[in-house]
């Protein structure tokens, strides 16, 4: 499965092949760069004369490997999703109601997805699919920065009414008790320096 998806991501860049030892070779202009093993194991060109140019293809290379091997471990291991219409995704990760989860065929590869998910799970909506993981993962990110943004402006806006009904109700009280008679003198609490109306 590894070596399939890093053959697709690579074979615009580079050249692959399958050798008969379950090794796959990549190579730039006829020049080997690494070989890669179905489990993801690296070896890369031991030649010491190599240019900078082909060392950072090979991290580039390297690189690619880190990523496919970070989701295809995170699909092994994820759980499949609740949504009956989707059950063939796997969760890969969640925040609120947004989730993002994979799905891998032989013949198409890995497809990720988020989802906007109801609270029990069982339904979901609003999908945006890619056989992209960097542009799932982005549009993922957006969706939580969005929700923290909404989050704490949801604050802010409870505290902004808190404070005014907090002024109204004393405004209220002192004028009330002007209006009855009494005299109300304000004074300072020692607790949160709140500002208390005694009515003496």
């Amino acid at each position: 499965m590894l070596q399939k998806k890093l053959a697709k991501r690579l074979k615009a860049r580079y050249g692959t092949k399958m050798d008969g030892n379950e090794w796959m070779k990549v190579s730039s202009g006829g020049i080997p760069l690494c070989r890669i093993k179905y489990n993801g194991q690296f070896l890369s060109n031991a030649d010491q004369n190599i240019s900078d140019e082909y060392r950072s293809k090979i991290a580039d290379i390297q690189d690619e490997i880190s990523t496919v091997r970070k989701y295809v471990g995170l699909c092994e291991h994820a759980p499949q999703m609740q949504a009956a219409d989707v059950s063939d995704y796997r969760q890969l990760a969640a925040f609120g109601d947004t989730v993002l989860a994979a799905t891998y065929s032989e013949k198409n590869g890995f497809m990720f997805c988020t989802w906007k998910q109801n609270a029990d799970g069982d339904s979901v909506f609003r999908g945006d699919y890619s056989p992209n993981y960097e542009y799932v993962k982005e549009l993922q990110n957006n969706y939580n920065r969005k929700e923290r943004q909404i989050t704490l402006s949801r604050r802010s806006i409870r505290w902004n009414r808190f404070d005014l009904c907090r002024s109204k109700t004393a405004l209220f009280s002192l004028l009330w008790g002007k209006k009855c008679g009494f005299y109300a003198k304000p004074r300072k609490k020692q607790l949160r320096n709140t500002q208390v109306y005694a009515i003496i």
